[in-house]
């Protein structure tokens, strides 16, 4: 069970007489509430989400550069889109230009598309209520779809778009999705990089066609 932990940490090094097993059991991350801590073995076992101060040590600075070099921001979390979302969301995919503009898409056509794909709608918001993240998963029967992945700029490069991407992925299976695509626009080396990592296959043969609104 993954515990978040929403508080600020201390950072503190192991001495030279203990052993590597011990270093590696002993807890580099202390939280400011009483009787809550967690080990390197800990992170990486995805038992807990930390954000640390800047330590004062190069080793433990080199510690937090491995357990941060992938994970989403200690005080962010991912959940289902919810129709008070909509001015958010719409800011965020403007940030992004994943669209045009905000009359492009409505609440009515976003509250559609969570009634036909429900739990494939995804956000992340960070404590302050701040929408920093989306992705919105659908499921035709068939194939499982993954389109408006977006991350707020000053939230990049910090693992969240992996993350979204697990979950909606995680999500679609659940479904009975057993083949997987996502929209990229081509020019889009970020989000192409991304996916090949978490092990998408680029389809240069295939042409996306479109039918313009009525």
């Amino acid at each position: 069970m993954q515990t978040a932990v929403r508080h600020s940490v201390d950072m503190r090094t192991t001495r030279g007489q203990k052993s590597a097993q011990e270093a590696w059991e002993t807890p580099l991350v202390k939280v400011k509430d009483p009787g809550v801590s967690a080990s390197v073995n800990d992170y990486l076992l995805g038992r807990v989400v930390i954000v640390p101060t800047i330590p004062k040590t190069s080793w433990a600075r080199s510690v937090l550069s491995l357990m941060m070099a992938d994970s989403v921001p200690f005080n962010a979390r991912i959940r289902e889109f919810k129709l008070s979302d909509y001015d958010r969301v719409i800011s965020l995919w403007l940030e992004c230009n994943l669209i045009r503009g905000k009359e492009s898409l409505s609440k009515e056509m976003l509250r559609a598309e969570t009634e036909r794909n429900p739990r494939l709608f995804l956000v992340c918001e960070d404590s302050s209520g701040r929408i920093i993240g989306t992705v919105v998963g659908a499921w035709d029967g068939w194939r499982g779809w993954i389109y408006k992945l977006a991350v707020t700029k000053d939230y990049r490069r910090g693992g969240l778009a992996s993350r979204l991407v697990d979950e909606v992925t995680s999500r679609l299976r659940q479904s009975g999705a057993q083949i997987i695509r996502g929209y990229v626009k081509k020019e889009n080396d970020a989000s192409l990089s991304l996916f090949a990592k978490l092990g998408f296959t680029r389809m240069d043969d295939v042409v996306l066609v479109t039918l313009g609104r009525q």
